[in-house]
């Protein structure tokens, strides 16, 4: 696994890289176009079978982007 696993910083990432499976607890925080940018950066770069699991507590808006991801 060694080979397989590289440590960068998100701008580090080459634009030819795709993933099969991201994990994540986006930053709500940051306000939605902000998290709207961030997601669309990077749930793009899914391979086709690709699956992101996003974890986003109820009552910090996780129904608005349920419905905003669909």
């Amino acid at each position: 696994m060694g080979d397989r696993v590289r440590v960068c910083s998100p701008d580090g990432v080459g634009p030819e890289v795709e993933f099969d499976v991201m994990y994540s607890n986006p930053p709500i925080r940051i306000g939605k176009p902000a998290l709207h940018a961030l997601l669309e950066r990077w749930l793009g770069r899914l391979t086709p079978d690709g699956v992101a699991y996003l974890v986003v507590q109820k009552h910090l808006g996780a129904d608005s982007l349920q419905r905003w991801l669909t």
